[in-house]
């Protein structure tokens, strides 16, 4: 990771506490670009961590219209997606612009979620780097 990476970072929205973001950190060491999302709760958590440490090199991305959740004065994304407004298709429009736009990737699952699991299978897929993290464990793919 360095200044020119774009780091797509996700999770599983259950994921709120006991957290390590520690992680985090080293974005901002090298001043990477983040590409977060707007759900209220993991995407949130982060943006707030980001914004409690002053980095202001992030983009949110958010599907349709609307931006749901945007804690900082940050660039934001709408993707469009021929889905309907809150079904699975509509987020997913919104994950795959980002597994294309980012160099690599951070994900915070539980095991768990479909969503990020499809995120992780498509990043592979396009050969970009994952950081996987299971109950605060790492696992690079």
């Amino acid at each position: 990771m360095n200044v020119n990476s774009k780091v797509f970072i996700f999770g599983s929205r259950n994921i709120t506490n006991g957290l390590n973001l520690s992680i985090l950190s080293k974005i901002i060491d090298v001043k990477a670009k983040v590409l977060i999302g707007d759900c209220k709760e993991l995407d949130t958590s982060m943006q707030q961590y980001f914004k409690d440490n002053n980095y202001t090199n992030i983009n949110i991305y958010y599907s349709g219209k609307i931006c749901r959740n945007s804690v900082g004065n940050w660039p934001k994304n709408s993707i469009y997606s021929s889905y309907p407004a809150g079904t699975k298709g509509f987020y997913t429009d919104k994950d795959i612009t980002m597994c294309l736009d980012c160099t690599n990737a951070i994900a915070f699952w539980d095991g768990k979620s479909f969503g990020s699991y499809n995120n992780i299978l498509k990043l592979k897929t396009l050969n970009k780097l994952v950081a996987i993290y299971v109950n605060n464990e790492i696992k690079v793919m």
